[in-house]
């Protein structure tokens, strides 16, 4: 431990100089992760290092995985008196960048404190501007200058969107969020997301230049995309035990989801994708109660196309190929506790799918019990669903 801080103290005496010059990061190809990681900490967040004993708890390089989703992840604890913190890092090229703070104990310890969360993010965005020299960086900026209330809000211009969004009870959690929507079209594959808790820095991920968009035209409109996807459905099949189950019956009562989004189709591209869910009419076994599918939306092409249901082990990632929709990553994925509104789709659904035909049959059972020469008539409610995406994730480092 003790040659790990001494290491630590090394790298620190090389970045310090750095921190003071405000040296750009896309400029300083020479600088290591570790290097990167105390100057984003000084320099961006704003830590007192100098109060701060610094220790690398972990490195793990990934650069031999192929098709990974970072190159590196870094953990450091940071302790003085009064204040402890972990602060948990991911990178990957110059593409993505994940800082998240963990285990705070007492305040963070800064060299120049802001009067709220408002006036925390506009510095902190400044000063990752100047950190890392990007110009994509100043039309976010300038959107967030136009907020002068932390309230929720939802600014547009052209294809970049900025949500700021506190908590519903007190301005404890505060999150925003910038994304770029090319046609209009939700894309967690480009974003900035900030967040606070009570006042301080929680967690902050950049993967704007991870993905191109190859393109945003929507040919296929959500009519046409549950039309197909109810055809798909219909030639589906899928093997329980040694049986094949097939010749599936769509539930003519619930109107299937759609939810459209950018995907990565191939070569890291974007393109313009629906999300579809088709509720069956009946459990099928393994508690199958829809078909779950993703269609390209700019020419109705199957991507993707799955079981669904309340029972048994259904995989988050069939797909392997780089042609799948699934292909990319979530930045949020190491903050499982978040939950991206805007995101929000299909899964959630799943579970109502299972509950209504339980609940129809055990309403008849107690039907039947109660008289058999009364007539009863069953009555039950469609009640409206909440679209909630299903994370997409490669489980590959």
């Amino acid at each position: 431990m003790k040659a790990t801080m001494f290491r630590v103290g090394l790298v620190l005496a090389l970045i310090l100089p750095l921190v003071i010059m405000q040296t750009p990061l896309g400029v300083s190809a020479e600088l290591t992760n570790q290097e990167k990681a105390v100057g984003f900490l000084a320099n961006v967040v704003g830590l007192d290092l100098s109060q701060y004993e610094v220790e690398l708890k972990y490195y793990n390089d990934y650069s031999s995985y192929s098709n990974r989703l970072a190159d590196a992840d870094a953990t450091y604890k940071l302790i003085s008196e009064g204040s402890q913190l972990t602060a948990k890092f991911f990178f990957k090229d110059d593409a993505k960048f994940i800082c998240s703070i963990l285990d705070l104990k007492g305040p963070l310890l800064l060299t120049q404190s802001a009067i709220d969360v408002l006036a925390s993010a506009k510095g902190f965005m400044e000063r990752y501007q100047i950190f890392t020299g990007a110009s994509y960086l100043q039309p976010l900026r300038e959107m967030l200058q136009n907020v002068t209330e932390l309230k929720n809000t939802t600014l547009t211009v052209g294809d970049l969107r900025l949500k700021v969004e506190p908590s519903p009870v007190g301005e404890d959690f505060v999150t925003f969020q910038w994304m770029h929507t090319p046609n209009g079209i939700h894309n967690r594959f480009t974003r900035i997301t900030l967040m606070f808790n009570k006042g301080m820095l929680e967690q902050f991920s950049d993967n704007w230049n991870s993905c191109v968009v190859g393109t945003s035209d929507v040919n296929v409109s959500e009519e046409q995309a549950i039309s197909i996807a109810k055809e798909h459905v219909a030639a589906y099949s899928y093997t329980f035990g040694n049986r094949t189950i097939g010749n599936l019956t769509i539930n003519k009562d619930l109107q299937p989801l759609a939810s459209l989004s950018m995907q990565i189709k191939k070569d890291n591209l974007l393109y313009p994708c629906w999300e579809l869910l088709v509720p069956l009419a009946k459990v099928y076994p393994g508690f199958v109660t829809g078909i779950h599918l993703y269609l390209w939306a700019d020419s109705g092409e199957l991507a993707l196309i799955e079981k669904s249901g309340g029972g048994g082990a259904i995989s988050e990632s069939p797909i392997t190929s780089n042609d799948s929709p699934i292909n990319g990553e979530d930045t949020e994925a190491a903050q499982p506790n978040k939950v991206d509104n805007q995101a929000s789709s299909i899964a959630a659904i799943v579970i109502a799918l299972v509950a209504i035909p339980l609940a129809i049959a055990a309403i008849r059972a107690i039907t039947k019990r109660r008289s058999k020469k009364e007539h009863s008539l069953l009555f039950f409610c469609k009640r409206p669903y909440t679209c909630r995406r299903k994370s997409l994730k490669n489980t590959q480092p």
